[in-house]
C-alpha cells in the first residue's frame, strides 16, 4: 500500500500539519508539544500503513 520509499515523506507531512496547527492555535508562534505530537503520530500512522501493505 505504501512504499518504503514514502515512509520519510509521510511522516515529515503529519509533523508538518500538526505543526501548523499548534502554530496557529498558540497565537502564530511555534508550539514544541504539537510538534512532537505530529512526529509520534507520523510514525504511528507510517508502521501502521506499512504493516497493512504487507498482509
Amino acid at each position: 500500500m505504501l512504499k518504503r520509499q514514502y515512509w520519510g515523506v509521510t511522516v515529515l507531512l503529519i509533523t508538518v500539519v500538526f505543526s501548523y496547527v499548534g502554530y496557529r492555535l498558540n497565537d502564530q508562534h511555534p508550539s514544541l508539544p504539537w510538534m512532537v505530537g505530529g512526529l509520534v503520530t507520523g510514525v504511528i500512522v507510517t508502521t501502521g500503513l506499512a504493516r497493512i501493505g504487507r498482509e
